[in-house]
């Protein structure tokens, strides 16, 4: 045997037997692990997945809502969530966070439901949604802000609170306008 295939053998004994003997340096470490599951990579989890929704909505509504107010606010969820998502990312990608690539089943179903809508009826429909989304983000942000591990997501929780507490009051006046002129 060579000096080269000798050392190939021992260099992939060397890992096989590292390997099943637990050292870190072979395996993702619990700490590492406990990263990826915790609070703050759900946290970027269903932050990334309610962005995409609030995009993919909004691009909807700014199409086929039919009261002016409803395609304005649509508007503005696709600028404020489109900024969220570019700065949700950067911290996620600097940590190794996971982020939604697709919409969650629950908002594929109500996009597919909107699609089918028309008039007031689409109106309603979006508003009532984005009231309930809101009211869920302000929770989820608020519990970051305050449990969250990752200081760069705490702080990009607190930045962005204020914005989704103004989205969520718009949405619920928008909801009051059309409810009251049924």
């Amino acid at each position: 045997m060579r000096n080269g295939q000798l050392s190939m053998i021992v260099t992939a004994f060397a890992v096989v037997l590292c390997t099943f003997a637990g050292l870190p340096a072979f395996q993702e470490s619990k700490e590492a692990k406990g990263k990826k599951d915790g609070i703050d990579a759900k946290f970027v989890m269903k932050a990334s997945e309610s962005d995409l929704a609030e995009v993919s909505l909004g691009k909807l509504a700014a199409q086929q809502g039919a009261s002016p107010a409803v395609q304005k606010f649509a508007q503005h969820m696709i600028e404020d969530h489109s900024q969220s998502t570019k700065k949700l990312l950067l911290i996620a990608k600097q940590v190794g966070y996971p982020v939604a690539k697709e919409l969650s089943k629950k908002h594929q179903e109500l996009l597919t439901r909107l699609t089918g809508m028309k008039g007031s009826e689409f109106d309603r429909t979006y508003m009532m949604a984005q009231v309930q989304a809101h009211q869920k983000a302000i929770e989820l942000f608020q519990n970051e802000a305050k449990n969250g591990q990752d200081e760069n997501l705490k702080a990009f929780a607190m930045t962005t609170l204020p914005v989704i507490e103004k989205h969520a009051k718009m949405a619920q006046e928008i909801m009051s306008q059309l409810t009251a002129g049924k």
